[in-house]
């Protein structure tokens, strides 16, 4: 028996790769039409995230800073 294989972003098809990036606009444009509120919200907090990850890469011990990087490095990777 073969372990069943996970589907990552790689696996997906490009329609569906089209597909995906299209909701990752669409959902917070929508949602900032929606309820202006909670999409300002979200966004804060998202940026807050980000200052914390990109602090912790820079200042924290050097086991923090080496997972922060990596984080960075998988959120920005480019994929083709």
């Amino acid at each position: 028996m073969t372990k069943p294989q996970r589907a990552t972003r790689a696996m997906l098809p490009v329609p569906a790769r089209g597909l995906a990036a299209a909701a990752g606009v669409a959902v917070p444009t929508g949602l900032w039409l929606v309820a202006p509120t909670a999409s300002l919200t979200l966004l804060l907090v998202e940026v807050a995230l980000t200052v914390i990850i990109v602090l912790a890469a820079l200042f924290g011990p050097e086991h923090v800073s080496q997972r922060a990087f990596r984080i960075l490095g998988s959120r920005t990777a480019r994929r083709s």
